[in-house]
């Protein structure tokens, strides 16, 4: 069933509040989906009430130096709480961790011709696919560069390490890429995870 959405944020509101879950550290709280908005602006012959879920995701912005951060796969990082728009109670709640940080000076990249090549081969975790009759290539468009916190995890001596830092975060222009899976580049400022090897090539640090 749809509920209307400050329903559903009072939900979520009123969960944190009587578990005592402190979210002073993050934003006011939004909702991933919009259901109601989806019945409106879709064909209503081919998406019906019966088969939209019966929950609800809401999510609490993670906030640091008034910044939010994101993850590296593009989402934004933060609590997400699953709300069960039939029971009209919260089910789950994911991404629940301590905020600890120790701050570090690193060398940063500041040549915009530099940031352009590193967002030119995608990501880190990029691998080169030959062209072939099933594989093609095809130029996609980066938009609205904007400096963000990213979540980055490496794992060193069988241990995950996670670092926040600067990057720069480009949108990608879906207009005639609806099937394309990623809605953002982003390109870490931090050098220490990527290097240029002999011929002037990115490598990454994942991918060594």
């Amino acid at each position: 069933s749809l509920l209307a959405e400050d329903e559903i944020l009072n939900i979520a509101n009123s969960f944190m509040k009587d578990y005592g879950i402190d979210i002073s550290q993050y934003g006011h709280a939004k909702i991933e989906t919009n259901y109601n908005t989806l019945l409106k602006t879709s064909d209503v012959s081919r998406i019906m009430p019966e088969f939209i879920p019966d929950t609800t995701y809401v999510l609490y912005p993670l906030i640091v130096d008034g910044k939010e951060i994101m993850e590296e796969s593009w989402d934004t990082a933060g609590i997400k709480v699953e709300v069960d728009t039939e029971e009209k109670r919260v089910s789950s709640v994911v991404w629940l961790t301590i905020q600890n940080y120790v701050q570090s000076d690193y060398i940063v990249e500041n040549s915009a011709e530099n940031i352009l090549k590193v967002a030119n081969v995608w990501g880190r975790f990029w691998f080169y696919t030959p062209e072939t009759d099933r594989v093609k290539y095809k130029d996609i468009e980066l938009k609205n560069p904007t400096l963000k916190y990213i979540n980055i995890y490496e794992y060193k001596n069988n241990t995950q390490e996670q670092y926040l830092i600067p990057a720069v975060v480009f949108e990608v222009e879906k207009e005639g890429l609806e099937n394309y899976y990623w809605n953002t580049i982003s390109v870490p400022l931090v050098k220490d995870f990527y290097k240029y090897d002999e011929n002037g090539n990115i490598v990454w640090n994942s991918q060594e």
